[in-house]
């Protein structure tokens, strides 16, 4: 049944990303003092690996938050403390706490209604790399 809900998930936020990028190449611009990124979001990491993502306090340009992402080896989650920034070019970046083992920093781009994001994420020790996506 999760597997399926999973699949299910997965191929929303891939109509989401197409639909980012057909945003992003029309030009389709919402005022990004519209966006409130504050609330939880719900994608997939690296293979199609199931996270949340919770934000906090967001100002218009900060916030910070927890994400809780899925792995194989820790199914009930691996929780990440996160600091970030939204630009008025609706690029976001979102830094894990160094200190937590196997963090990194999320870089990606924001939907113009504010519901979708996805990008990469880089590991701070070696600089490996994932491709992400979240819906609100």
């Amino acid at each position: 049944m999760k597997e399926k809900e999973l699949d299910l998930k997965q191929q929303e936020i891939d109509l989401e990303n197409k639909k980012l990028e057909t945003q992003n190449q029309n030009g389709d611009n919402q005022n990004i003092n519209e966006i409130n990124l504050e609330g939880l979001w719900i994608g997939t990491i690296k293979d199609g690996t199931y996270w949340t993502l919770e934000i906090n306090k967001f100002d218009g340009d900060k916030f910070n938050g927890v994400n809780i992402v899925y792995w194989k080896k820790y199914p009930d989650g691996y929780k990440t403390n996160f600091s970030g920034t939204l630009n008025s070019n609706k690029e976001i970046i979102m830094y894990e706490d160094r200190n937590t083992k196997g963090s990194g920093k999320f870089v990606g781009n924001v939907s113009n209604d504010g519901k979708f994001m996805s990008g990469e994420w880089y590991r701070y020790s070696d600089n490996g790399t994932f491709n992400w996506s979240l819906k609100k």
